[in-house]
């Protein structure tokens, strides 16, 4: 399937309860998908998606997203389901189909939509390098968790990747945690492991 997808910068403000604000930056990765025109060879047109993801961006930046718990999870929430509603109904306008949708946090944190999933349940990706021994040499192993909440999760993402992290850590049968419900309600989508000076990686799940 052809997908045709555009990454715009933005800029979340957020308003907690001790009327403390605080800013995040966010890569936002949107994905759709149209039958190509056999006449102008043409899928989705171009010019107006940037203008829909302009005026997006233009909008968002403008709201302060209220934090009404610890956890900065039903913010992330939020700003994830603002975007999606309003690229679901320009994708239904063109005849297309929103794809995908992955906000992308500058300190490496990724929260991502499955299409195949209710609409309020999300994918969120947390990575971390670990210290491993080869051949009685250390090195470094990065580590890509990939889990799921259903329903709404007031954890912070951050806090619970590591809580995760920790419980893989722990197990000598991690594998059999894959796609299982943990002891926090979370399910875990998947584990990557990758090593960085072979460039190899290897994806469980």
């Amino acid at each position: 399937m052809l997908q045709f997808v555009r990454q715009i910068p933005l800029r979340i403000v957020t308003q907690g309860a001790l009327s403390d604000r605080r800013g995040f930056l966010f890569y936002a990765s949107v994905g759709f998908h149209k039958d190509v025109d056999p006449l102008s060879g043409m899928s989705v047109n171009l010019v107006k998606v940037n203008a829909c993801l302009a005026k997006l961006k233009s909008d968002v930046e403008k709201e302060v997203f209220s934090k009404d718990s610890e956890g900065w999870g039903p913010v992330f929430s939020q700003v994830l389901l603002r975007l999606r509603q309003d690229l679901v109904h320009f994708a239904e306008q063109e005849g297309a189909q929103l794809t995908s949708l992955l906000l992308l946090e500058e300190r490496g944190l990724e929260i991502l939509w499955d299409t195949q999933e209710e609409r309020q349940n999300f994918l969120i990706s947390h990575k971390e390098y670990l210290e491993s021994y080869k051949d009685g040499k250390s090195c470094l192993l990065g580590v890509r968790l990939r889990w799921m909440r259903h329903g709404a999760c007031h954890a912070d993402y951050r806090d619970e990747s590591l809580r995760i992290l920790k419980t893989v850590k722990s197990s000598t049968r991690w594998l059999d945690l894959l796609g299982q419900q943990l002891e926090s309600g979370t399910y875990l989508h998947s584990i990557e492991v990758t090593d960085p000076a072979s460039k190899s990686s290897l994806l469980y799940r």
